[in-house]
């Protein structure tokens, strides 16, 4: 049997046919042409395939029609659903932001109060600190004038006393001179 695969077993061939240039020359050009041939021949087979199956390729394009078809028809769907998600979560965000808004109010309303009573406790206690400060300073204040007076007193009584013992000194001083000269 001589298939395209016997031109590749003949260079083991000692027959003197083989030997000589010019036959060498075909046989390679023969084996360069048969890979040639084959590609050619699946490439036919294919072709002749494909036009003995125009049923089978009708059919699949067909189905690549109906598939696509119901792709679109689901992303539509899944549109569709997303906007009716789309608006449920818009409505629940929306109650939410309401709530929210409300429970900022009263927490809002909350500290004011507290911050107003605490205020007014505070700015209590500040006016009473400082009512006892200006009590304590008038009363500090008063006492250093008590001491000035005291101490004016007691320089007035010690100025008075220094002139009478002087008077009395002087005097003491002209009676003994009056005696000696008696």
């Amino acid at each position: 049997m001589m298939g395209p695969d016997y031109a590749f077993a003949l260079p083991s061939c000692t027959c003197s046919l083989f030997n000589c240039h010019p036959a060498r020359l075909v046989v390679q050009a023969w084996r360069e042409l048969v890979p040639l041939l084959r590609r050619k021949r699946t490439i036919l087979a294919a072709a002749a395939a494909r036009l003995q199956h125009r049923s089978l390729s009708a059919a699949w394009a067909s189905w690549r029609l109906f598939v696509a078809a119901r792709q679109a028809q689901w992303a539509r769907a899944l549109s569709v659903v997303r906007r009716m998600q789309h608006v449920r979560l818009a409505c629940a965000f929306a109650v939410w932001r309401e709530a929210a808004v409300a429970a900022a109010s009263k927490r809002q309303q909350a500290r004011r109060a507290i911050e107003y009573f605490a205020g007014s406790t505070l700015r209590r206690c500040f006016d009473t600190w400082r009512s006892n400060v200006a009590e304590g300073q008038a009363e500090a204040a008063a006492e250093q004038k008590h001491i000035r007076l005291l101490l004016l007193r007691a320089f007035i009584a010690w100025e008075a006393a220094d002139k009478q013992r002087r008077a009395l000194q002087h005097k003491g001083q002209a009676v003994v001179r009056r005696m000696k000269n008696r």
